[in-house]
Formats: structure tokens, sequence, C-alpha cells
């Protein structure tokens, strides 16, 4: 898997905006590529209790992409609250 550095692959990120059932803040989605194609697909679940959500959705997701991931996430944040803006 590639992690952290630029890649070759774009990176895309599907973003809804939807509620999730108790204490989850965020679901993060992400496809890995290697040289092959997909190779792994992980999924992680932020908690509302964890200290800082913003800032784990943030790494999450920022890593994903910069390593060109395809990023699918559901959260019930407005996602110009996260940094995320339509270009």
């Amino acid at each position: 898997m590639r992690q952290g550095e630029p890649s070759d692959q774009s990176s895309e990120l599907l973003y809804c905006r939807g509620e999730l059932c108790g204490e989850y803040f965020a679901v993060v989605r992400v496809t890995w590529f290697d040289s092959k194609g997909i190779c792994c697909v992980t999924e992680t679940c932020i908690e509302k209790r964890e200290i800082d959500v913003v800032a784990e959705f943030s790494e999450i997701v920022g890593m994903a992409l910069r390593a060109g991931s395809e990023v699918c996430v559901i959260c019930p944040e407005d996602p110009e609250c996260l940094g995320i803006y339509d270009t």
C-alpha cells in the first residue's frame, strides 16, 4: 500500500452528509491501490468521544487522498466545517 506520499493515481473524495446512529461522528471508507489495482479497502468509524474528532477525521482523509486513494465519507456535519470545499 502507498501511504503518506504523493502518487500518480488520482484521488477522489465522495462526501455524503447524513445522520449516523449512536456515538459516531463519521464513517470513512478508503480504497487503497497498488501497481496492480485495488489492494485493500478499510473502514474507520470515528467516535464522537474522541478528543479532537475533526483532527482525527482530517488525518485519516488527508493521508488517504495524498496516497491517491478513493475516499467515501458519511458525516452529519457540513463538509465546509471540516475544510472540504467543492472545487
